[in-house]
């Protein structure tokens, strides 16, 4: 599993970047970690052995993560499943962190994201 960190090189935006999604739901609605390794094993235990990809599509989650231009308040958001607003003062000026890796941070607009493999 590669982990990567974004840092702005003038303000306080950090976002670390996973590559695997962070976790799959139960069939309760339970929110499941996904841990490397062993990922594998705890989707075949939660959707079954053989279980069907456009299920386990459904039911991933991967929070992307975000920063609100409004209040600077970063949090990670599923991108796919819930709406761009920020959970603190629900401002819809949402930036998608990794959108910004090599160009001028959405927060400060001095800095620049850079990224590094952890």
């Amino acid at each position: 599993m590669q982990i990567v960190e974004a840092r702005c090189t003038h303000c306080e935006l950090t976002a670390v970047l996973p590559s695997i999604p962070d976790f799959v739901i139960d069939d309760n609605g339970k929110y499941i970690p996904l841990k490397y390794p062993g990922e594998r094993q705890i989707l075949e235990d939660v959707l079954g052995e053989g279980y069907d990809p456009k299920s386990l599509a459904e039911r991933l989650v991967t929070y992307i993560p975000v920063a609100c231009a409004a209040c600077k308040t970063q949090f990670g958001l599923d991108i796919k499943k819930e709406a761009p607003q920020c959970s603190t003062c629900d401002s819809e000026d949402i930036y998608i962190i990794t959108q910004y890796i090599e160009k001028t941070c959405p927060l400060c607009k001095e800095g620049v994201i850079k990224s590094t493999v952890l």
